[in-house]
């Protein structure tokens, strides 16, 4: 795969108060090391200057979303497991867990398709199912 991608993310959450999709489109970098596939893209909030640097570390067996610069998180997925992080917001931290029921993902030689389905768990309950899915290809 050539350094310079196209990275496009589709998601959906479904709750019992609110069902939202979210999706994003970005020219980003690739590089692999140590059997790890890095993908590292900007994304500036509307309607402001902030911009968030996120990367994407995807192995075969997990997938670790990384967002600084303004609502830092650190999500990790490893099917079967779940994992618990610190979502930093303008209220505070906020403790969540990532359950990882399904995770694909498909190496090609231009291209990375990552499917996860989880769920969000505040306070040890679900709060809502999510789909995400990443596909990374050559320019």
């Amino acid at each position: 795969m050539n350094q310079n991608v196209k990275v496009l993310i589709k998601g959906l959450h479904k709750s019992e108060e609110d069902n939202s999709d979210l999706g994003v489109e970005v020219k980003g970098k690739y590089y692999l090391k140590n059997s790890k596939h890095y993908v590292l893209y900007e994304e500036k909030i509307p309607d402001t200057e902030i911009i968030i640097k996120n990367t994407i570390k995807i192995t075969k067996d997990s997938v670790d979303v990384i967002k600084k610069g303004y609502n830092d998180m650190h999500l990790v997925f490893t099917e079967g497991e779940i994992n618990h992080t610190y979502l930093s917001t303008i209220a505070g931290k906020i403790f969540v867990g990532v359950n990882t029921e399904k995770l694909v993902v498909k190496e090609e030689n231009d291209s990375i398709n990552v499917d996860v389905e989880y769920s969000l768990m505040m306070n040890e309950e679900k709060v809502s199912d999510c789909k995400v899915q990443i596909i990374v290809t050559s320019e």
